[in-house]
């Protein structure tokens, strides 16, 4: 790796100053996160906060790796309890501007060094405390680097990092990608503007290796093995992951459009950073951002004790209000208001459903189905519907055939026999559904088909506790702030007790006269509930902005994750099955 080159490309001022601008953490509603995070407080950075609990003692010698500019050890200068603070970086132009910016501040217990932690030693032979920032996953000769820290600390020193630790060149999974293509592609378009180029970035490409080495060749070199180096070399004290697996690449070059006087926009990217957090809880994705605090094996003790850190909860945005003046505070039930729209209305909403059930975001599932396993010619069809759902009849009746229409919570189902059987809603409606099943099995001939859209979640609608949290944390992104969740303690200890079981058993239901020939999950068990208090609070009519719209369909997306990997239950499914010949 080129020393000069490295030290060529993070010494230009032009570039660090752009990169501040465009950087992922470029926003104040990120840094929040990520604060929150690391301290449990969105008003505490991380090296007030590690510096505050761990760092005790008088007359500290302190060593700071990495120090660009020099904003670092300057920030901490001013602690009496300092006797020398020693700074270095491989970039001689940014060291000589950070010598410059102290002597300007009249911070004489500053000295500054130009190594390079691949090859060079640090000046001391003790350090009571090194503080890492950004710097060790452009170190390419861990070995050394680890062995000059092992060399350095005091025996009751601290290392004190924060540092990208995920994919080593940012080779990012597959997994991460397709989050964060899917986020994108649901920002409305001014917010997807690069900086460096003003193109709109239709997709984030992973950056091959060639043109990482041609750009940076110290960046992200052997970032994957950080955290084994760190805890081969020395006992890790304490750790907070804190993110960036989705925000870092989603975010660079387009942070900036991100405006901080915009409740909306806040609204955007603090559900981004929720997104990211979920998935990361869940452990649906890792986290590619660390800080630590580490000491030499067979140290004399922990330096400040071990902090209780309760990362609090995402806050209220906006003060409890809409654009349009306050809003009620809403309470979120186990079971959702049926009657409710439930985001129908909302044309992200929907289309993301049709995406999922049809495989296009402009055709319903009925349209589709129909289309494609829908009745022939002298097929004999039985529509199963409530009241409400009737037009589903005038679907099938529009290709020709006379089905035969009944409401099975007030009508006997005729004996039959039937080609074709179509149901939408009244599982989730019937009193008995191993009774109703087991006769719409009766009805078909051997090798008849059931089309359905039903749902298939719990007996009564109830969502588990988890749905519940989601949705209390989703709905105040939508500028609904939410007083409490309402539980039912006889269906908490039922659900808890039997925590798939009504999913699971309408599959097994299926499974004993039927081969489910397709299935595709609509989630619904966080979407309904937040739509059905959001328009409980703020009525049926949707917002036009562009950006609630986005909102709308993130909150969908997060759902299917969570429900993938299985944090959630799905409640609601579209099915073709064919009745068993026996």
């Amino acid at each position: 790796m080129s020393r000069d080159r490295v030290s060529s490309h993070w010494g230009d001022a032009d570039h660090t100053r752009q990169l501040a601008e465009i950087h992922w953490m470029g926003s104040p509603v990120v840094r929040a996160y990520l604060n929150r995070l690391v301290s449990g407080d969105p008003a505490q950075d991380w090296l007030t906060w590690t510096w505050n609990r761990w760092v005790r003692g008088q007359d500290l010698t302190v060593a700071v790796l990495g120090c660009g500019e020099g904003w670092l050890e300057r920030s901490i200068a001013g602690d009496p309890r300092i006797a020398a603070n020693d700074a270095c970086d491989v970039a001689a132009d940014a060291v000589e501007r950070a010598r410059q910016q102290a002597a300007a501040e009249g911070l004489d217990n500053l000295r500054y060094q130009v190594i390079d932690l691949n090859l060079d030693r640090l000046p001391r032979a003790r350090y009571d405390v090194v503080i890492a920032h950004s710097v060790l996953h452009h170190v390419e000769n861990l070995e050394h680097c680890y062995g000059e820290l092992e060399r350095v600390l005091a025996p009751d020193g601290l290392l004190i990092l924060n540092e990208y630790v995920g994919p080593t060149r940012f080779q990012f999974t597959q997994r991460q990608m397709a989050v964060i293509n899917r986020l994108l592609a649901r920002l409305p378009e001014r917010f997807r503007r690069s900086a460096a180029t003003g193109g709109i970035y239709p997709r984030k490409e992973v950056p091959t290796v060639e043109e990482m080495i041609a750009t940076d060749p110290s960046e992200a070199v052997r970032s994957a093995s950080l955290e084994e180096w760190t805890s081969r070399t020395f006992e890790v004290l304490w750790r907070a992951p804190y993110g960036g697996t989705i925000l870092h690449h989603l975010l660079y070059d387009i942070v900036q459009n991100f405006s901080p006087t915009e409740i909306w926009d806040d609204r955007l990217l603090a559900f981004l950073c929720f997104v990211e957090e979920a998935l990361m809880a869940e452990g649906v994705l890792p986290a590619d951002f660390v800080v630590a605090v580490a000491q030499l094996p067979g140290g004399p003790g922990r330096r400040g004790g071990s902090p209780d850190r309760r990362p609090r909860a995402l806050p209220l945005l906006g003060d409890g209000e809409g654009e349009n003046g306050a809003v009620a505070t809403a309470e979120v039930h186990s079971r959702p208001s049926w009657n409710r729209r439930l985001g129908l209305a909302w044309p992200s909403v929907r289309d993301t459903l049709q995406e999922w059930s049809s495989g296009f975001p402009e055709c319903d599932w009925w349209t589709w189905v129909l289309a494609e396993a829908g009745p022939a010619p002298g097929d004999r069809v039985l529509v199963l519907v409530d009241d409400q759902r009737r037009w589903l009849a005038g679907q099938v009746a529009a290709g020709g055939i006379d089905p035969v229409v009944i409401d099975p919570r007030h009508e006997a189902i005729p004996a039959g026999p039937f080609d074709l059987v179509l149901t939408n809603g009244v599982l989730g409606l019937a009193e008995d559904r191993q009774a109703l099943v087991s006769a719409i099995a009766q009805r078909l001939v051997a090798g008849g088909r059931w089309l359905g859209d039903e749902y298939g979640g719990p007996t009564g609608g109830f969502g588990s506790r988890r749905a519940l949290h989601y949705a209390r944390q989703c709905l105040p992104h939508l500028g609904v702030p939410v007083a409490s969740a309402r539980w039912r303690r006889s269906v908490a200890g039922w659900y808890q007790e039997r925590r798939r079981a009504a999913a699971v058993a309408m599959e097994e239901l299926l499974a004993e006269s039927f081969a489910v020939e397709l299935r595709r999950p609509l989630g619904g068990a966080v979407r309904q509930r937040v739509f059905s208090t959001y328009e409980a609070v703020a009525g049926d009519q949707v917002p036009e902005d562009d950006r609630a719209l986005a909102l709308a369909a993130m909150m969908c997306d997060l759902e299917r994750w969570l429900i993938e990997a299985g944090a959630l239950e799905n409640d609601d499914f579209c099915f073709i099955a064919r009745r068993r010949s026996s």
